[in-house]
């Protein structure tokens, strides 16, 4: 006849093992259970059992060799500390999180006070690639010192000031007569004709990573640097407000619009009153209002200074060039709901023109 079946809990394995640890011998530790569990301890001997019990539950056993510590309890191994200080890690980045969210949301509209009465212009310079050889170096320095003779008028870099050559690409050195240093030298030198109040670092400058050159050289000076995008609420004497939106690239390209990127983003939410990119080195003008706040749009694709493109000729990239250096007027004495609030000049010598003669006017 089949003996019944015993079944053994949680707390009988805890039981022995406690008793274990206290000292008792493994036969004192037999007698203490009832009979039919004493029987068949006996008969298989309650170290067996406590083995058993473990590889079927996925407990660790209990190691009697003297001088072994049991996995159960802690060995001493001296003071070594942990390589990892969890607490410490927890702290440090949420600080980390805090800078950087604090950084992000700081940057979503950058409040910049104008200190002059009056209108004031912005040439928007499309990207200077100032070392290429199919760069017009004349005109952009032209540009530079009209920025810096107009009283007004600030200058604004879409980004790419260098070809900024790196890794497989650094070969296309050998196109050019001008090297990495003398680039950087013609960069700085450049930057220093006129006062901006912008410079946007484009997908060329951030191939140089950490070190880029141009976050030094604007180091001291004025204007806003920033990677790829920054977007500034203008605030007049008067009391007036605009929203400046600039970006390496506006998301959205069309063979039918050339403007397309900036227009779509107007269209999709961003109610600026400019929005003006480049990258893609064409030209591309779109106005668009907003009905629901009347506010009026002037959207810009500025072509670069990189006249002579061999890329571009290469993927036949057909010839977009209008302009290269818009200026658009702010009159704060106009609402900024009207159409005449901002007004867009493709050439910089007339832009410079009539923002002179409109501050000239007393109303």
């Amino acid at each position: 006849m089949a003996q019944p079946r015993i079944k053994w809990t949680q707390a009988d394995y805890k039981r022995i093992k406690k008793l274990r640890t206290g000292g008792t011998s493994w036969r004192e530790i037999a007698e203490i259970f009832s009979p039919t569990k004493k029987a068949q301890l006996e008969e298989h001997h309650p170290r067996n059992f406590v083995k058993r019990f473990e590889s079927e539950h996925g407990e660790p056993y209990e190691r009697e060799r003297a001088g072994m510590a049991t996995p159960h309890e802690e060995a001493t191994t001296g003071d070594i500390p942990e390589p990892i200080d969890i607490e410490e890690l927890k702290q440090r980045r949420s600080a980390e999180f805090a800078r950087k969210k604090a950084n992000y949301d700081a940057k979503k509209l950058i409040p910049v006070k104008v200190n002059i009465d009056g209108p004031i212009g912005i040439a928007h310079f499309g990207d200077p690639h100032i070392d290429d050889p199919g760069c017009d170096i004349d005109l952009l320095y032209k540009h530079a010192k009209l920025v810096r003779n107009t009283p007004g008028l600030f200058g604004g870099n879409i980004g790419d000031t260098t070809n900024n050559w790196v890794g497989r690409l650094a070969a296309l050195y050998a196109n050019q007569a001008t090297t990495a240093k003398e680039a950087w030298a013609l960069a700085e030198d450049w930057l220093k004709e006129c006062e901006w109040l912008y410079m946007i670092a484009g997908n060329h400058d951030l191939w140089s990573g950490a070190r880029d050159p141009l976050h030094w050289i604007m180091k001291g000076r004025s204007g806003i640097h920033n990677e790829l995008q920054v977007r500034m609420g203008l605030s007049f004497p008067n009391g007036n407000k605009a929203t400046v939106h600039i970006r390496h690239h506006f998301k959205g390209n069309s063979m039918w619009n050339t403007a397309h990127g900036p227009n779509r983003a107007a269209q999709m939410g961003w109610r600026d009153h400019i929005l003006a990119c480049g990258h893609i080195h064409t030209s591309g003008y779109q106005v668009v209002k907003d009905p629901a706040s009347g506010i009026v749009s002037h959207c810009l694709r500025v072509a670069a200074y990189k006249m002579i493109d061999t890329y571009a000729i290469a993927n036949n990239f057909e010839d977009g060039h209008i302009f290269c250096c818009p200026v658009t007027i702010i009159d704060p004495r106009k609402s900024s709901d009207s159409p005449s609030f901002v007004t867009t000049c493709f050439d910089p010598e007339e832009g410079a023109d009539r923002l002179t003669w409109l501050r000239a006017r007393k109303s």
